[in-house]
């Protein structure tokens, strides 16, 4: 058993509870719909992301920070992160590009950019808490308090949800960044994709 923020109320509540003894909220049922949604895909064969894409308009790259609060994948350095967009995919690479860790595109379940205030407030869609709630309050831990409860080096977040291929888990970054760059990253990545 642990503690997780309820997600209507936000008051701490067993993850085993029935309902929010505060508010009410089902949190059973937005369990077996979390487990339902969050089902581990068949991915390709190949995964390899493909070439950088590049444009002088530059929406295809931004420059971030990634540090240990909330994030929990050591294949990526601290610090200043760079994240590219490629053919088939997204990089990140730490301060000097070396060493960048690849996403395929069918690995990624969602690319957000989100506010340390809206980290608190996050929606009550059930979709919406499977890929960006659950992910980050579970797999991560609890990613949410840690950002919310102390001033960081950003006011906005890149928040990528993907399939960990080693883990079959799905898994969170959080990158933080320009709030304009950001969604001109994410708008570019849904335009590619399309």
């Amino acid at each position: 058993m642990s503690l997780i923020n309820c997600p209507e109320c936000g008051k701490q509540i067993s993850d085993k509870a029935k309902s929010c003894p505060n508010c009410g909220f089902p949190i059973e049922e937005m369990n077996k719909s979390e487990e339902a949604i969050l089902q581990f895909p068949e991915l390709p064969n190949d995964l390899s992301i493909g070439d950088r894409i590049t444009n002088w308009s530059g929406n295809t790259y931004f420059k971030g920070v990634y540090d240990r609060e909330g994030n929990f994948v050591e294949k990526i350095a601290l610090g200043v992160a760079h994240v590219f967009m490629h053919t088939n995919g997204i990089s990140i690479s730490g301060a000097f590009f070396a060493n960048p860790y690849p996403i395929h595109n069918s690995q990624i379940i969602s690319l957000k950019e989100i506010s340390r205030t809206e980290l608190g407030t996050l929606n009550n869609d059930v979709v919406g808490r499977a890929v960006v709630g659950a992910l980050i309050y579970g797999p991560a831990g609890a990613i949410i308090g840690a950002l919310t409860a102390k001033k960081q080096h950003s006011e906005h977040y890149l928040i990528i949800n993907y399939w960990d291929v080693d883990s079959r888990k799905a898994q969170s970054l959080i990158i933080g960044g320009n709030k304009t760059l950001i969604n001109a990253f994410i708008k570019r990545h849904d335009e590619e994709i399309l």
